[in-house]
């Protein structure tokens, strides 16, 4: 064999024998049992490299054809090269061209180093450190020869397998040079280093002792000199051009082992002539290429030694590093993209500016993310922190208004971001938005309506009220509490307490902050003993809070997230601490804040809280519950007669009584809607019960009534708003009445009555248009539309089976105009909202969207949607962000626009409109992995039609 490894080769069969190549070889048996088939039956490296290095000494070429044919047989070619062909070194390439002949004819060549599967699953490892140890022990011979002919035939052999157009010689190719180029380097610094010690020592040396020091020192000169030679040829001859090869895993190798040469070699590697490759792939279309240019400019500043040199490195790539943590959608990238930019913060790298830029990471939903990034922004708190002045007074309150002023920050931020992305969002809508000329001319109707349909939506969510939300706020103290000590004791302290100082003064946001950190610490999943020392406190700060709070519509924000607080109390700590007193004394104050509040979120939580309290409470305050709900019955009664009387002697000159009225019917709405409400009014009797009933339908007539009139006039009154309301209530209260009544069914004549006159309401408002006589505006119409929804299965379902008399079908003209309303708020929401600066939050927008849409299928119509409807949801899909949308609306959605396709394919010539948007409605639904359910529509759609289309397009 001429190469000592028969004693480890002779009986193991070859690798390659089961081939059968299609051309005659060129090689003798013997030659195919060699390096590649030993380490694949797992010999022993260092053995392997030390038999070639014995053969290496007795015939240079053939030694050299063994490591050349290990990378041949490493890229899975069946045949091997001789030794003439490697002494050729100038055909080199014309040798690969006819190796790579011998490989079978396959779309996709499966070779060792790239595979995981059965003997090669290990095997790049394996050949990886067969090179890493194969430099380490040729230091002591062949490495530094006088011919370098080892060194200068592999790279030159190397670098022809890099540069070929066949990928697994490029790829086999490229990961030797690399593994070379590493451990050379790593070589060269230690050759180096040597050198430094040599001439730092020579500096006190005298006589023999320097005569050796000398000659020591020019040896390892000359060592290095001849190391970094190697490697300099090696980075220009293989990184150079394969950095930027097309296949993204040789260009990931690439990047990876430059990060270890900067990291092994930093005299020769550690400048911005070579790190800038691993900035440049930052912005690779690889996510495993940015992958590993991260980690190691990550591994770059874990080196406090390397600080000096990074400056410029760090300066020139953190922008990029900036945006790939902020914005980057793979989340192990974003990860590593925190970590790099910790690393540089913690190394004095960024600025205030860039530290900034890092804090809405703070509200990303990504909990790793933010744990990650916390550190840094816990050292814009110290820096903060240690601004406040020091006074006894205020000393625990110092690093609250710190925590305070790094969360309006982190609020500044996030809605500067939020608000580009709208109008980022608004661009695209505005583009596209050509394919809707029915509300194109009538736009100012479509503003107007949108405008209320808007402002409806937002009225529904809460939280965008606020200056700040709890979710943004809970999220980041979730991470950030691990490093700042957020103490409810202190918090509860500091928002009870009169502060005189002015620098320790809290302003409203500020307020919010704290309260909201407090519910969180609060009601966050803690152990028992840490849950008791919570309550303890909140027993003692919520009736605080609840008096600061009440006061007036300023701190409603606050007073509703007290109450939330409240809602969430362990009712068992009374007990347990012995606080009863206090326990009635807190429901005491709720009872006295829902008598004076009109608020719905207030009503609802201080009911919830109450319900949840009350039945430990003590027989005063439990009875305190139902009186309030049957006093909260007599006043609205009042109201009622107080304006019934008003309108008859005056008309509606007098406002005050209906928008007392209003509130009200508000607050009776808010009642009704809980479920226990009516267990409160057992003492009613069933006339009382109707009494509610034929109440608010006489508040529905006065409030339709006023509706007509101030509609009718020149300008948009003010009352618009209090009549919205009373017939929104009035309805809702009818509705909540009918189901209560339907649980006993008793008196079965006046049920079906009531349930007779509610659908003629509702069948009314929705037909209520521009060219009728009663114009109402269009949240009504929708409030009618969902009774409608829930009426109609309800009044069709299984309880006519047994009370026919219910049974009540919804008019023809109604149900035209149900599905005229359904499609033009569609269009609304899809096409005109978007457009139009809005309190309600984006996804609120796109849940009502969905909501009409589901009604759509409940009300259970005509079975199809129209065109109108199903082209705006189209539109929406093509240019939305659509994660928000769930498996049952995906099913409804899909339904109705199969139905609306095979519409339009009856008559496609006259939908054209829509057929030249579904090539973007396909792309969205493919894109969105919950949205497959939608794609077999449009496809089946596309290909039933594709002549139509090709002549309409």
């Amino acid at each position: 064999m001429g190469f000592g490894l028969d004693s480890i080769c002779r009986d193991l069969p070859s690798k390659m024998s089961d081939r059968t190549p299609t051309k005659r070889r060129r090689t003798v048996d013997a030659q195919r049992i060699g390096l590649f088939d030993a380490m694949l039956q797992g010999s022993s490296l260092k053995q392997l490299i030390l038999d070639w290095t014995s053969d290496y000494q007795k015939d240079k070429v053939e030694a050299m054809a063994q490591l050349i044919n290990l990378c041949v047989q490493a890229s899975g070619c069946p045949s091997t090269v001789d030794t003439s062909q490697v002494e050729d070194s100038d055909n080199y390439s014309d040798t690969l061209e006819e190796l790579q002949t011998y490989f079978e004819p396959q779309s996709q060549h499966q070779y060792p180093i790239a595979s995981k599967k059965g003997d090669y699953a290990k095997f790049r490892k394996i050949f990886v450190d067969f090179w890493t140890k194969f430099v380490d022990s040729m230091r002591s011979n062949a490495l530094y020869d006088d011919d370098n002919y080892c060194f200068e035939t592999l790279v030159s052999w190397l670098g022809t397998m890099s540069s070929s157009t066949f990928r697994p010689f490029r790829h086999t190719g490229t990961l030797a040079a690399l593994a070379l180029q590493t451990q050379l380097s790593k070589t060269c610094q230690m050759t180096h280093d040597e050198a430094l010690g040599y001439t730092k020592q020579l500096s006190g040396a005298k006589g023999t002792r320097k005569a050796n020091l000398e000659e020591r020192l020019e040896e390892a000169q000359a060592k290095t000199i001849r190391t970094r030679d190697l490697v300099k040829s090696l980075f220009d001859i293989i990184f150079v051009h394969r950095y930027r090869d097309i296949d993204p895993v040789i260009r990931a190798d690439c990047i990876k082992e430059l990060g270890k040469c900067v990291l092994y070699c930093s005299h020769l590697f550690l400048d911005t002539q070579h790190v800038r490759y691993l900035g440049w792939m930052l912005s690779d279309k690889s996510s495993q290429v940015r992958m590993e240019a991260l980690k190691s400019i990550s591994k770059l500043f874990e080196q406090d030694e390397f600080f000096d040199s990074l400056g410029p490195i760090a300066e020139r790539f953190k922008p990029r590093i900036i945006d790939m943590a902020t914005m980057e959608k793979e989340n192990n990238i974003r990860h590593e993209a925190i970590k790099a930019l910790c690393l540089m913060s913690d190394a004095g790298f960024l600025d205030e500016e860039d530290e900034e830029k890092m804090m809405p990471i703070l509200a990303h939903n990504d909990q790793k993310a933010r744990d990650l990034v916390a550190p840094a922004i816990v050292s814009m708190y110290k820096t903060l922190a240690a601004r406040m002045e020091d006074e006894e007074s205020y000393e625990s309150f110092g690093s609250l208004k710190a925590y305070c002023q790094v969360m309006t920050k982190l609020s500044q931020l996030v809605e500067e971001k939020e608000e580009e992305e709208e109008k980022e969002s608004q661009t695209m809508v505005l583009s596209d938005a050509s394919f809707t000329p029915v509300l194109l001319e009538m736009q100012s109707q479509a503003k107007i309506d949108c405008t209320d349909l808007l402002d409806w939506i937002a009225s529904q969510d809460f939280h965008d009220a606020s200056p700040i939300g709890y979710n943004l706020v809970s999220l980041a103290a979730a991470s950030l509490s691990n490093h700042i000590d957020l103490d409810p004791q202190q918090i509860g302290d500091y928002l009870t307490r009169d502060v005189d100082e002015p620098i320790f003064q809290l302003n409203q946001q500020e307020e919010c902050i704290l309260l909201y950190t407090m519910s969180y610490c609060t009601t966050k999943e803690m152990d028992d003993d840490k849950k008791a020392e919570a309550s303890a406190v909140l027993i003692k700060v919520l009736p605080l809070l609840l008096s600061k709070y009440a006061v007036d519509l300023e701190h409603l924000p606050k007073l509703i997230e007290t109450l939330e607080m409240a809602k969430k109390l362990d009712v068992q700590a009374f007990v347990d601490l012995q606080e009863m007193e206090a326990l009635d004394a807190l429901c005491q104050q709720i009872i006295t804040l829902l008598n004076k509040s009109f608020n719905k979120r207030v009503v609802e939580l201080g009911l919830e809280t109450l319900y949840g309290l009350t039945d430990t409470a003590s027989g005063t305050v439990q009875d305190a519950v139902p009186t309030f709900v049957e006093n909260v019955v007599l006043e609205w009664k009042q109201a009622m007669k107080h304006a019934q009387q008003t309108f008859e002697e005056q008309g509606v000159l007098d406002t005050e009584p209906f928008e007392r009225l209003g509130k009200w019917m508000q607050l009776m709405q808010y009642l009704v809607n809980h479920e226990r409400f009516y267990e409160h009014c057992k003492i009613m009797t069933f006339e009382q019960i109707d009494g509610i009933y034929d109440i608010s339908k006489i508040c529905l007539d006065y409030g339709l009534d006023l509706l007509q009139r101030n509609l009718s006039e020149d300008g948009r009154s003010n009352l618009i708003n209090t009549s919205t309301d009373i017939v929104q209530a009035s309805l809702h209260i009818m509705m909540i009445n009918l189901l209560y009544r339907l649980k006993d069914m008793v008196d079965l004549a006046s049920l079906v009555e009531h349930s007779q006159t509610l659908v003629n309401f509702c069948q009314g408002i929705v037909s209520a248009s521009g060219q009728s006589d009663l114009q109402l505006p269009i949240p009504i119409k929708i409030v009618a539309l969902r009774m409608l929804s829930g009426l109609f299965p309800l009044l069709n379902g299984n309880v006519v089976e047994q009370y026919p008399q219910l049974q009540h079908h919804i008019a023809e003209p109604a149900q035209e105009s149900c599905i005229n309303l359904l499609s033009y708020v569609i269009e609304l929401l899809a096409v005109h909202a978007p457009l139009l600066k809005t309190k309600a939050s984006f996804s609120t927008v796109h849940y009502n969207l969905l909501e009409t849409v589901n009604i759509f299928w409940n009300l259970s119509l005509n079975g199809q949607m129209t065109i109108g409807a199903a082209s705006g949801l189209a539109q929406w899909f093509s240019v939305e962000d659509v994660s928000i949308v769930g498996p049952t609306h995906n099913c409804i959605i899909s339904n109705g626009i199969q139905k609306c396709f095979s519409k339009v394919m009856e008559q496609p010539d006259q939908h054209l409109h829509m057929i030249q948007h579904l090539p973007f409605f396909v792309q969205k639904t493919i894109e969105n992995v919950h949205l497959l359910i939608l794609v077999y529509a449009p496809v089946l759609y596309w290909i039933h039609l594709s002549a139509v289309t090709r002549r309409a397009l």
